[in-house]
C-alpha cells in the first residue's frame, strides 16, 4: 500500500515525440505541470498560502497562476527516470514546456526530444516514464548539470549519446535526396526549402 501510493511532487506519464523540442526541454500537460510544481507556484504567487491553494483549486488557468508557474519551472528543472536505471542516461534533468494538446490520446501524455531517447533506452510504443521535481538548491545545481547538453558523450564508450537513428536518420537521408534534374546547389536555405516543397 505504502509503495503504491503517490508521492507529492512526482508523475509518471506516457511519452510520445516532440521533434519541436530543444534537447534540454520536455513537453508537458499544464495540468500535470502545475500539480507537481503546485508548492513553489504557491510560494511563487505570494500571496498567503490558503488564498494561494484556492486560486489555483478554483482557478487553474488564471493568469497569475500560468506566469508563477512559468516562472517556476524556468528556474527548476524536472528529473526524468525510465527504470530500469542501468547508467546515468537513464535519468536526465530538463526544463519544462507547456505543451497545449487537444486530442484525448496524447492529453496526459510527456513529449521528449527523439535524440535523448537512446541513454533510456525508450522508444515512443507506449513507455511510460516517472518525473520528480528537485527540492533543495543542491538538487537543483544538480539537476541543472545533468541535462542532455551537458552530458553528450558516453564516458564508457566515448561514443556520442545524442545521434539520431532509425526514422530521424531514414528522414534526413531522404530529405538531403537530390531529385532528378535538380540543382546542384542553392543559393540560401529558404531556395533549398521552396525547391523542396515544390518538388524540384
Amino acid at each position: 500500500s505504502l509503495l503504491r501510493r503517490r508521492q507529492d511532487l512526482t508523475a509518471r506519464a506516457v511519452i510520445i515525440p516532440g521533434p519541436e523540442l530543444g534537447i534540454d526541454e520536455i513537453g508537458m500537460p499544464y495540468a500535470m505541470a502545475l500539480e507537481i510544481y503546485r508548492p513553489f507556484v504557491v510560494r511563487e504567487l505570494g500571496m498567503t498560502p490558503l488564498r494561494s491553494q484556492e486560486l489555483i483549486r478554483d482557478n487553474p488557468k488564471d493568469h497569475l497562476v500560468r506566469t508563477a508557474l512559468e516562472n517556476v519551472i524556468a528556474r527548476r528543472p524536472v528529473w526524468a527516470k525510465r527504470d530500469p536505471v542501468l547508467h546515468k542516461f537513464g535519468m536526465m534533468a530538463f526544463y519544462p514546456r507547456i505543451m497545449e494538446t487537444g486530442d484525448d490520446e496524447t492529453r496526459n501524455a510527456v513529449s521528449l526530444h527523439p535524440l535523448v531517447t537512446g541513454g533510456f533506452n525508450a522508444d515512443f510504443d507506449g513507455d511510460q516514464m516517472s518525473f520528480s521535481v528537485p527540492v533543495s538548491d543542491a538538487a537543483m545545481l544538480e539537476a541543472r548539470n545533468a541535462v542532455p547538453s551537458k552530458n553528450i558523450k558516453d564516458p564508457g564508450t566515448g561514443q556520442f549519446m545524442m545521434q539520431p537513428s532509425l526514422e530521424a536518420a531514414t528522414g534526413l537521408y531522404l530529405l538531403s535526396t537530390m531529385a532528378e534534374g535538380a540543382a546542384t546547389a542553392y543559393p540560401s536555405t529558404e531556395a533549398a526549402v521552396s525547391a523542396y516543397a515544390t518538388g524540384a
